[in-house]
């Protein structure tokens, strides 16, 4: 009877022996999935840095582009003004010396 127990005992020992040799495999595969999805974040985390750096740039030349496009286009209104108002001076000169012609 003793024997028995004696076995009975050591298969449970040997069941939960197996069982703790089990969960501490599954520890550590979850703790190496663990670090490798802290891995992926800081990857991901610099990655958006670097992204969000490239935006401001872009977005800074953008700004830079927009004002240079403005200028010129208040340039060419300038200019525009300026040709009509040569072109009425011209015909009105024109219409002057046809008129002194007559």
């Amino acid at each position: 009877m003793k024997w028995a127990r004696l076995e009975s005992l050591l298969v449970s020992i040997q069941t939960a022996k197996q069982q703790l040799e089990e969960q501490q495999a599954g520890l550590v595969e979850l703790m190496e999935k663990r670090d490798r999805v802290q891995y992926e974040i800081a990857e991901v985390e610099r990655e958006e840095g670097a992204l969000g750096e490239q935006l401001n740039t872009v977005q800074r030349e953008i700004g830079g582009i927009d004002s240079h496009l403005r200028a010129k286009q208040e340039e060419l209104e300038r200019t525009e003004k300026g040709t009509a108002k040569a072109v009425e001076e011209i015909r009105e000169l024109e219409k002057r010396l046809a008129d002194d012609e007559s």
